[in-house]
């Protein structure tokens, strides 16, 4: 499907970010040129456990990799039904998955520096890859690290390595998640979305098909979203070869 065509690019530009377009466009393949479609992952008892902690970090990038191009593209989707709930929903659950990425580059760093064993961040990392919440669940099943605390650790890593020399602190990718939350969650910014009050008719009018109001517009976040999590694909990509 082309999801960069000339409806992309009018809607773009009809909410004044023309630019935008060519950046998403960019950003989208800088994601599908990562992608791979097979790992090689030996059933063999005497692997060593080194190799094949390596082994879970590279399928753990790439199936977050697969979570963020599909939501990437229902974002899209999404987009050009003028799905304002399905736009914040799907930017959203990206935003979570550029945080579990930062959160375990995060934890591999602590391990590659010396300051968790192997036991803890070979934890860390089925945790991530294996965690789940369900009341019927085994006992042994870990429960999942809040999204909370996966998008603190992630913007302290995007800050330190990335976002430091171009000023203050900032909480760039929680400020971004929970401003979607408020589009996600039936409250106020969700409700507002769904009607529009008419002067003339004095009447509540459904907004089924009306265009995406200014705030509505997400694009711009999506990409940065998508920016960070390329660039901590290849972080984590990188420190997972420096695993001995």
């Amino acid at each position: 499907m082309n999801f960069f065509n000339e409806t992309l690019k009018a809607i773009c530009t009809n909410y004044k970010e023309p630019e935008l377009f060519e950046g998403l466009q960019s950003t989208y393949q800088d994601l599908i040129k990562r992608k791979v479609l097979r790992i090689e992952y030996p059933n063999d008892v005497n692997l060593c456990r080194i190799e094949r902690l390596k082994l879970n970090c590279k399928v753990y990038n790439q199936a977050l990799l697969h979570r963020a191009i599909l939501l990437f593209e229902a974002s899209l989707r999404a987009l050009s039904d003028r799905n304002v709930y399905a736009i914040a929903l799907c930017i959203r659950g990206h935003y979570e998955t550029t945080a579990a990425l930062g959160y375990i580059h995060k934890r591999c760093m602590g391990f590659l520096n010396q300051e968790r064993s192997f036991d803890e961040f070979n934890r860390d990392t089925f945790v991530q890859m294996l965690s789940w919440k369900e009341s019927s669940k085994p006992p042994q099943s870990p429960d999942p690290i809040q999204i909370l605390t996966q998008l603190d650790y992630a913007d302290k890593v995007v800050y330190s390595k990335l976002l430091k020399p171009h000023g203050n602190y900032k909480e760039i990718l929680r400020e971004n998640y929970e401003f979607l939350c408020n589009f996600a969650h039936p409250n106020f910014h969700s409700n507002i979305a769904a009607y529009r009050y008419d002067e003339e008719s004095r009447a509540i009018i459904l907004r089924y098909d009306d265009a995406l109001r200014n705030e509505e517009f997400f694009m711009a976040r999506l990409k940065i979203s998508s920016d960070i999590f390329v660039w901590l694909f290849d972080e984590f990509r990188e420190c997972i070869e420096r695993i001995k």
